[in-house]
């Protein structure tokens, strides 16, 4: 009996460590079009997701042989093993076409909903090569950015812990007079840094900080008028 019994264990375990993909999968499509920024449907951009065994293909439009059609799920395709491309998250031309990827390691604690935020976050970034091919800084100018500068670095930490404080003022006139602050050293971090190293910043920004800002706020939405998150 209680070989029987480690016999069901193990298959309800599969079953559930098999539906992780579907259940990120769904979460992402849950996400209405334009809903965290305009013009960004996040179901509409392929996604794979590598989940320790097997390599899960949704929304493709020309799906590579190797991955089949589930029994239950025609629209979702499988094949066993990690695909060579699926290697990381980021986004790669899975077939020839701009795919989001997430891996899931084995023992992986967080929910469908943090590793769709995570998806999402890629699957903006398909968006931006697309829409703003231009965002972006020259990773050629991160060997002349000044790593090592340890006024820089200590530039950089008033900012954030100003930005910090102004983004958790009870008050306006205390949030103003934070990020006035914030908005000070960095002019003053910029000048030291010269134009170069300022544009990669603002580059980098551009393309990471608005994707994290994305994946970090699914249920909150950019305001198109004012152009920031209400």
């Amino acid at each position: 009996m209680l070989v029987v019994a480690g016999f069901l264990l193990a298959g309800i375990g599969d079953a559930r460590e098999e539906e992780t993909p579907l259940l990120v999968a769904a979460e992402v499509d849950r996400i209405a079009p334009g809903a965290l920024w305009p013009g960004f449907d996040p179901a509409s951009v392929p996604l794979a997701i590598y989940d320790g065994k097997r390599t899960y293909l949704f929304r493709h439009p020309a799906p590579p042989a190797e991955f089949q059609p589930l029994a239950s799920r025609p629209e979702v395709r499988r094949m066993a093993g990690r695909h060579p491309l699926v290697r990381a998250n980021t986004f790669v031309a899975l077939g020839g076409v701009p795919t989001a990827t997430l891996t899931i390691e084995p023992g992986e604690s967080r929910s469908a909903r943090e590793l769709a935020s995570i998806a999402v976050h890629e699957a903006f970034h398909v968006f931006q090569a697309a829409r703003y091919p231009s965002w972006g800084g020259n990773e050629v100018d991160l060997f002349t950015y000044p790593v090592d500068d340890s006024s820089q670095l200590q530039l950089v930490r008033l900012e954030t812990e100003a930005l910090r404080r102004g983004l958790s003022a009870k008050r306006d006139a205390q949030a103003r007079c934070w990020l006035g602050a914030a908005i000070e050293i960095r002019q003053r971090r910029f000048a030291a840094l010269g134009e170069t190293g300022a544009a990669y910043e603002r580059g980098t920004e551009l393309k990471e900080g608005l994707a994290r800002l994305v994946e970090g706020h699914p249920d909150r939405v950019v305001d198109v008028a004012r152009g920031d998150l209400v």
